[in-house]
């Protein structure tokens, strides 16, 4: 999701909050491996999402995607992705992961992304997904019939069943996580006051959230208290919308239980590119919730899979970070950089944060 030219707006949005885990997919040349990794089993993860999964606006001052710093994918130390986590937690096998999330993407558009992901042959074992921030911030969004420029709630609900109803036909077996949707109203309040204020209201980010009307105009009194309170409400109903879609989907679906939407977005997690996007330790922090509070989640091993006794007696999931040792190695192809996929190993060069 990114902020600072309308073009860059348009693909994207901190949208969403958390979501799923796993997969496997491509397009585009891959690297090739060492014999003796592809000898070893993988474990394919496949991600969905924004611009937040493409961890837009995290390499020094450019507003593109920037994938390896991101909270589901990433292979930067800094962050310690869920597919770095996936690493440590499978020492026995290759973790493979791919990126399909799409900058600018609402709800309504991910299920194009799990088709190309299904065309392309992936077949993961998990799956995440993070989306809906785009949803209530976009500029692109009209008004709806309330008058305000959000996506409907029950256009949310029904874009949200059928997409975690596509993703566990395509994939039945996958475990898939779904995250909440960040809150976008306490990442406003951290920007009110400097050039993050300016830039929202310039480039008519998150209307509905700043108190102004469709048409990006600033409200007072009754209007802006009732606008804001529209999107406190509209935001606890997209998060109910993705709880109940991903009950509705079977027990192989996780629902973040809104950690991620109880989380506060603070000036020091946000890019200084558009000062919209969450930087390198805004991905590091979205990563860490979303795994949880356990050093290894159920869902994070597979059957065929056992997690190290190193790993499986921590308390905190922030100790370690990824596994620095000579022997790893990564493979990354960006296809049009819509699709990325990581072969872990080696940690790659370390982030350059853009703020």
């Amino acid at each position: 999701m990114s902020v600072l030219r309308p073009r860059r707006l348009r693909a994207s949005l901190l949208g969403s909050a958390l979501a799923l885990v796993a997969a496997l997919c491509a397009g585009g040349a891959v690297a090739p491996v060492a014999a003796a990794a592809d000898a070893a089993p993988v474990l394919s993860y496949t991600a969905f999402g924004d611009s937040l999964t493409r961890a837009a606006a995290t390499c020094g001052h450019s507003e593109a995607d920037c994938p390896e710093n991101s909270w589901a994918t990433g292979t930067s130390p800094q962050v310690h992705s869920i597919a770095a986590r996936l690493q440590q937690a499978n020492p026995g096998r290759i973790v493979q992961a791919d990126n399909f999330a799409k900058s600018g993407s609402r709800i309504a558009d991910v299920a194009s992304a799990v088709d190309l992901a299904r065309a392309s042959g992936a077949s993961p074992e998990l799956v995440t997904v993070l989306v809906g921030g785009n949803d209530l911030c976009s500029p692109d969004v009209p008004a709806g019939p309330d008058g305000y420029a959000m996506t409907p709630a029950a256009d949310f609900s029904a874009s949200a069943t059928r997409l975690l109803e596509q993703i566990t036909v395509t994939w039945p077996r996958a475990k898939v996580l779904v995250a909440s949707v960040p809150d976008i109203a306490s990442e406003w309040q951290a920007v009110k006051g400097g050039s993050g204020e300016l830039i929202w209201r310039l480039f008519s980010i998150c209307r509905t959230t700043r108190g102004a009307d469709a048409a990006n105009h600033e409200q007072t009194g009754a209007a802006h208290t009732a606008a804001v309170s529209a999107a406190a409400e509209r935001t606890t109903q997209y998060n109910e919308a993705l709880a109940d879609a991903c009950s509705a989907a079977g027990p192989q679906c996780v629902w973040d239980g809104g950690a991620l939407a109880r989380t506060a977005i603070s000036r020091d997690l946000l890019s200084t590119v558009d000062w919209f996007h969450p930087n390198v330790r805004g991905q590091a922090l979205i990563a860490e919730v979303l795994w949880g509070a356990r050093a290894v989640r159920d869902w994070a091993v597979p059957p065929s899979s056992a997690a190290p006794a190193a790993i499986r007696g921590a308390t905190s999931i922030t100790d370690p970070a990824v596994d620095a040792s000579p022997e790893k190695r990564r493979e990354i192809g960006m296809p049009e950089n819509v699709t990325e996929r990581v072969r872990l190993g080696r940690p790659s060069v370390p982030a350059v944060d853009a703020g």
